[in-house]
């Protein structure tokens, strides 16, 4: 017996070697109390590896799952898809591991996972940092780095916290082999392939992830330095309706932390208000996050300082 929400009973049938799982309620007429509709029947196809995966994504009409945080979710809220995808079983898509100059984690490492990796805390410990702020236990242990790409919801904070990193993840497609891309494009697109790879370019920027603002906003901003290159500020704002907004900016010369910090931010400012497809930005989003993006900079750029 397999137990999906709180009041839903599942009965299950294992058919064949490839994994289909037959699913269906244990009592259809059973009048529990509930604030969400009961899940419909579906087949659960569970591949073990990629390109079997990816012959069952043929089907356009196959929903394609990777933690399930989000698609149980969707199930209670009235969908009812004929066949689910689960990528739970396909090893090709778990691990951590680094050459030194990218740190690779798996499409389906959770986000416990990545924060419990020793690799991860030793080249990027601000984004173990980031996804512990994340949710609750459930969350951490189940949502993966690609279901919270993948799923297409926009203010989801995975996304943001890898743009920051200027982070591309890897989509595998039936055509054959990968490209890489960057995850804001893969949010908002969310294209007919299997994400398979993270990949962080090390030495990782300095970041620091915001949430407090939330559901108005969320802000990320990273700081990335080297001998032969100057200082970059990355910023990523998210908001419910537009998703994240990346802007890569010269971080000022001049002043004091906290004062290059108010001067990046009016420059975020003025960026925001002239490019397209922004205005749905309320006063009170740009002014609050003017002031988050101004102070973040500064701790960041004393933080390298001392540093």
């Amino acid at each position: 017996m397999l137990l999906l929400g709180q009041h839903q009973e599942r009965k299950i049938a294992l058919s064949g070697a490839a994994g289909r799982i037959q699913c269906g309620p244990m009592n259809p007429g059973a009048n529990l109390l509930r604030s969400r509709k009961q899940i419909k029947p579906f087949r659960l196809h569970a591949p073990a590896s990629i390109q079997d995966a990816l012959d069952l994504q043929e089907d356009p009409s196959v929903l394609v799952m990777a933690g399930g945080i989000e698609v149980i979710d969707r199930l209670k809220r009235g969908m009812a898809p004929k066949d689910i995808l689960w990528l739970g079983h396909v090893g090709e898509l778990s691990g951590i591991e680094t050459d030194g100059k990218v740190l690779r984690l798996g499409a389906m490492t959770s986000y416990g996972a990545a924060i419990a990796s020793a690799l991860v805390s030793e080249h990027v410990p601000d984004l173990a940092s980031a996804l512990g702020g994340l949710g609750n236990p459930r969350v951490r242990h189940q949502g993966t780095l690609g279901g919270g790409i993948m799923s297409g919801v926009l203010h989801f904070d995975v996304t943001p916290i890898l743009a920051a990193l200027d982070a591309h993840v890897l989509m595998r497609s039936r055509a054959g082999g990968e490209i890489a891309l960057d995850p804001i494009s893969v949010l908002r697109s969310t294209p007919a392939a299997i994400m398979t790879v993270v990949e962080i370019p090390l030495p990782a920027p300095h970041f620091i992830f915001l949430r407090s603002d939330k559901p108005a906003f969320s802000v990320a901003v990273a700081l990335s330095s080297g001998p032969d290159r100057p200082a970059v500020v990355r910023t990523v704002v998210t908001t419910p309706d537009k998703g994240p907004l990346r802007q890569d900016l010269m971080m000022p010369n001049d002043g004091s932390p906290d004062a290059r910090g108010r001067t990046l931010a009016a420059i975020w400012r003025h960026i925001v208000q002239a490019a397209p497809g922004t205005d749905s930005y309320d006063w009170y989003t740009q002014d609050v996050a003017q002031v988050r993006i101004g102070r973040l900079t500064a701790d960041l750029a004393r933080s390298h300082h001392a540093g």
